[in-house]
């Protein structure tokens, strides 16, 4: 393969899915039915996850463009866009010029979920309280009737 996911362009990322693709077909001849003497086997999704991760990793020491690079997903590989988003306004995909901006987004929406979830819990709390007040108050009602 000549080139990598890292290079930019319409025409570098055409060439590079069709070497992939070839190289996907020649898979066999480089993959035999044994790797320095232990015998292969098929992968599977996660060690092919696991292998794009420390790619990514190797490219993010070998290029230093920083803690977070900005993810562009490569335009011969980009589905076509349903009529729901060409027709909203600026698309459904929205790319955020700073990824602080939706670090802290996740963040706030993190903190409101959790509100929301203790919200809920004391509303659970007061409802099982309220029942057992209620419970407690039927009993010394008929605990009273029948003292009388």
């Amino acid at each position: 393969v000549s080139w990598s996911a890292y290079v930019t362009g319409d025409r570098i990322h055409t060439m590079f899915l069709g070497e992939l693709q070839e190289l996907f077909k020649q898979r066999h001849e480089y993959w035999g039915q044994s790797i320095e003497g232990e015998a292969a086997f098929e992968l599977e999704l996660h060690d092919v996850q696991f292998q794009l991760c420390e790619m990514d990793k190797y490219e993010r020491e070998r290029l230093k463009p920083g803690a977070v690079r900005v993810y562009e997903p490569p335009s011969t590989w980009a589905p076509a866009p349903s009529a729901h988003c060409s027709a909203a306004s600026g698309g459904c995909w929205e790319r955020r010029a700073d990824p602080r901006l939706a670090s802290a987004e996740r963040e706030r929406e993190a903190e409101e979920d959790q509100q929301e979830r203790e919200a809920q819990r004391e509303a659970s709390i007061k409802a099982t309280m309220d029942a057992a007040m209620d419970e407690q108050l039927a009993e010394l009602a008929l605990a009273a009737c029948g003292k009388s």
